[in-house]
């Protein structure tokens, strides 16, 4: 299991992925992302079909985070 979590201290918001297999043995992107002063945000779950599409889905990630001042806060 891979997890990155991603903080903005500035607007206080945070941004989780993990990719994981599930049960039947598919690739499973999770994106979690929200405020840390109350308790709203969201989920989403993708199916990753193979490791090329999982590695350009984390690289747009990732690039976006940093673009949004977000900073890579544990891995």
């Amino acid at each position: 299991m891979m997890l990155e979590c991603w903080i903005n201290t500035k607007t206080r918001r945070y941004y989780k992925i993990a990719v994981y297999d599930d049960l039947l043995g598919d690739r499973i992107l999770m994106r979690n992302w929200g405020s840390m002063d109350n308790k709203l945000g969201r989920v989403t779950y993708d199916l990753l079909l193979n490791a090329e599409q999982e590695q350009k889905k984390l690289q747009a990630i990732r690039k976006k985070r940093k673009g949004n001042n977000y900073k890579l806060f544990s891995q």
